[in-house]
């Protein structure tokens, strides 16, 4: 291979953009195939199942006069949260963990110098370390919700002595979630790649991220949201073109029918993903590279490699000796 990304390597935080993206301009053909295969099935019927979804609550939302009182709500809430919403919710979050798999498995695959890296290989490397990334996930989101539970607790109780200062209670909430979120988005940013690359339980992978982090934490932080606000824009852009759409078809028009919402719907919901696909691409190879180059930060895996390389040329066998 020419012009080989290394894995292990001190990067600030522009190289571990460059290097992101050099990964997958060199390799997009090979992880392309490999989603389409793995991942793509997947895809397929979780995008059916948000379709499907969507087109219940339009259609509870739509005859919705049709009830009266409580039970108006009680159909509205059981077609929101029923089992529509749970199976897509599931499959929508088994297809993310199984991306990032494929993203991981693909870069650890690369760095081992395989020169042709094929579908069967990366599910034969991701098949049993992704279903642990699941269950690690689910995880972390548990202690999230405890630590948000916890923090809202403590606002709470806090604001309640502030009821003097109306306008500091407010601007405290908002920007002590924003720091909660934050710096729970960049911890993740490196949980994610720990948990793939390492095989410690549950705490331990949590301590090997803190101590990562320690020194690191604003480069990490600053790279996560990058790469989340290229995730974002795409969405954006995306979620623009629904709502065009729907005033392009209100124009004229007292009221939009109701299949016509449905199909704009199916369509949001299938080119969504799949433009989504690029910048997760993007954030998750960020993710991946960030986390190498901090190892090689605590630990000079790749530098240790170099020198070893260099002795092994330079090194006189014994019967060169004489």
């Amino acid at each position: 291979m020419h012009n080989k990304v290394e894995l292990y390597k001190q990067r600030d935080f522009s190289q571990v953009f460059a290097d992101s993206v050099a990964f997958i301009k060199r390799n997009f053909k090979g992880l392309l195939r490999s989603l389409v295969v793995i991942v793509a099935p997947l895809y397929v019927i979780s995008s059916v199942m948000m379709s499907m979804f969507s087109i219940n609550v339009i259609d509870a939302a739509s005859q919705s006069d049709t009830y009266y009182g409580s039970n108006r709500q009680n159909v509205l809430f059981d077609t929101i949260f029923g089992w529509n919403f749970i199976i897509a919710m599931l499959l929508a979050f088994v297809t993310i963990v199984l991306a990032i798999s494929v993203v991981f498995g693909y870069i650890k695959l690369y760095g081992e110098n395989k020169q042709e890296i094929t579908p069967a290989d990366v599910w034969q490397e991701i098949r049993n370390r992704a279903a642990r990334l699941f269950f690690f996930l689910l995880g972390y989101m548990f202690v999230l919700f405890i630590g948000f539970f916890l923090i809202s607790l403590v606002l709470t109780l806090f604001l309640a002595a502030l009821v003097i200062i109306p306008i500091i209670g407010p601007i405290i909430i908002v920007c002590v979630f924003f720091i909660f979120m934050l710096a729970s988005v960049t911890f993740i940013t490196i949980l994610l790649p720990v948990v793939y690359y390492e095989n410690d339980g549950f705490f331990e992978s949590i301590g090997r991220v803190v101590r990562l982090l320690r020194g690191n934490f604003w480069q990490t932080m600053a790279v996560t949201f990058v790469s989340a606000v290229a995730v974002q824009l795409l969405a954006s852009i995306v979620y623009q073109a629904l709502l065009q759409g729907i005033e392009v078809l209100k124009t004229g028009a007292e009221q939009v029918n109701v299949n016509t919402v449905k199909t704009i719907l199916i369509v949001y919901f299938t080119v969504t993903p799949i433009v989504l696909f690029f910048g997760y691409l993007f954030q998750f190879s960020a993710s991946g590279f960030a986390y190498f180059g901090l190892i090689e930060k605590l630990e000079y895996i790749g530098l240790r490699k170099k020198v070893e390389a260099i002795n092994e040329i330079i090194d006189i066998k014994p019967e060169e000796q004489y």
